[in-house]
């Protein structure tokens, strides 16, 4: 057997089991087996030493031989061990439908003064710009009564300071900028829920992706970061900034809104400036979202893989979450035009029982051409727009960028169930679902099908 070591992620009955077969096969202490949270979200480098278990996941990311994974496997309590391996960005195209790899994202590298602090200040520094710009413009607008962003001065109408030969000379009307609303977020009948109230208030959405880079039309609360080596949850790919844009950009008269925009947005960075990353800081992540009590977790991620082998660890902490009350949505996958058929399916985490599987549709209700379908054990649960969609995006500052994808579609149903949680505090996972599902918009075939899912979702309906 070979004595080279590679990195596995071993999954246990319970959480005292995993740890006696480590100490057994590994002949160590129980002080060297570490937090893996705690590690894995530091900006330290993980090696082959580092023994890594995740309390309440009953999992743990070690390197083994095969010599030592062979013995791991015959210890009781052991249910899985699988080589780590890469998950990806589920974002394929750009606006001209080019397929697109990677970003110049070079003002965006990691921060060097250490995790918690120089990101919280970028995050505000740069909401408080735009929210100054628009002041500015306000006052301009109080001193001349120009008509305002996205609005035209009426011909028809007289001078604004026409003096009247009764009345004394009026002040010019305030015309405030109005918030632009996109055509994916008005598809989805997003501002119907905001009419009675439901933009998602207080409601904790997690975005599993690449971070959130600092832009005027975000706030992020908090996050961490699960990339080895890397402390800053700031994103330096754009694929998660565009995310969160989609699910809870702020309704602040510029740029774009998003689905609820209220939401407190977190930025769980586990795929890394190429837009991949490893399975084992996918789990970590949601081993954070589990720990820090979200109440939707949105993944715009995946891995082409039969449902039947998703990780039991995936697996596991998805259920854990669930059963904690939080919302699971992932998106379906881009591998419709894959050359293998049986690729074709929706891919895991999305093709986990109980996660919300979102395909992509475009401005004509018809599906994304790259959306994958549903199989016999992957279903698709619900479509939303994913072709072209206009958001936030990190470079240059504070820009805007189309994007194409199933990863565009899951953050519109993750600000879905956010607008939910308001609206349902007590709301169950099931439950949500149903409601997504039920009151969605028959699209394709009547009813449930392989590739509209329940159709396309209804907020507005959901949230009655």
């Amino acid at each position: 057997m070979s004595q080279e070591k590679k990195r596995y992620v071993v999954t246990y009955t319970d959480d005292q089991s995993g740890k006696e077969a480590l100490t057994e096969t590994l002949h160590i202490s129980a002080a060297d087996i570490e937090d893996g949270l705690e590690v894995m979200s530091s900006d330290r480098s993980i090696n082959d030493a580092d023994v890594l278990h995740f309390d309440n996941l009953n999992t743990s990311v070690v390197s083994l031989t095969d010599k030592q994974k062979a013995e791991m496997a015959k210890k009781p309590g052991v249910v899985e061990i699988v080589e780590d391996f890469e998950m990806h960005a589920l974002e394929l195209y750009t606006s001209n439908g080019d397929e697109t790899a990677l970003f110049d994202t070079s003002p965006y590298t990691t921060d060097q003064n250490g995790p918690g602090t120089i990101d919280q200040q970028m995050y505000m520094r740069g909401y408080n710009d735009g929210y100054q710009a628009m002041q500015s413009r306000i006052r301009e607008l109080i001193q001349t009564g120009e008509p305002g962003a996205g609005q035209e001065a009426d011909a028809q109408q007289p001078p604004l300071l026409q003096p009247s030969p009764i009345l004394p000379r009026p002040f010019p009307p305030i015309l405030l900028p109005t918030q632009p609303i996109p055509w994916n977020i008005n598809a989805v009948k997003a501002p119907g829920a905001w009419k009675r109230g439901i933009r998602g208030d207080g409601v904790k959405v997690a975005i599993l992706d690449t971070g959130i880079g600092p832009h005027a039309d975000l706030i992020v609360s908090g996050g961490a970061s699960f990339i080895s080596g890397v402390a800053s949850f700031n994103d330096d790919n754009g694929h998660g900034t565009h995310c969160a844009g989609i699910a809870g950009a702020r309704n602040n008269f510029f740029g774009v809104v998003g689905v609820a925009p209220r939401c407190q947005l977190y930025a769980v960075k586990v795929l890394s400036s190429t837009g991949s990353g490893p399975f084992s800081g996918i789990v970590a992540g949601l081993g954070w979202a589990l720990a820090n009590k979200m109440d939707v977790v949105s993944m715009s991620l995946g891995a082409v893989m039969p449902c039947q082998n998703a990780p039991a660890a995936l697996v596991n902490a998805i259920n854990q979450l669930m059963a904690a009350g939080c919302i699971v949505v992932a998106a379906a996958g881009n591998s419709n035009g894959d050359a293998t058929p049986a690729n074709r399916f929706v891919n895991v985490p999305g093709s986990i029982k109980g996660v919300i599987a979102v395909g992509a549709t475009d401005q004509n209700n018809q599906i994304g051409s790259f959306s994958s379908r549903g199989g016999a054990c992957n279903q698709v649960t619900v479509s939303a727009p994913g072709v072209s969609i206009n958001s936030t995006f990190p470079t240059p500052a504070n820009s805007y960028r189309p994007l194409s994808g199933t990863s565009m579609a899951c953050p519109h149903v993750a600000g879905a169930a956010a607008l939910l949680k308001q609206r349902f505090p007590g709301i169950s996972p099931a439950t949500a679902r149903f409601r997504l599902t039920s009151t969605a918009t028959d699209l394709g075939f009547p009813g449930n099908d392989p590739t509209f899912g329940a159709g396309l979702i209804n907020c507005d309906l959901a949230t009655l």
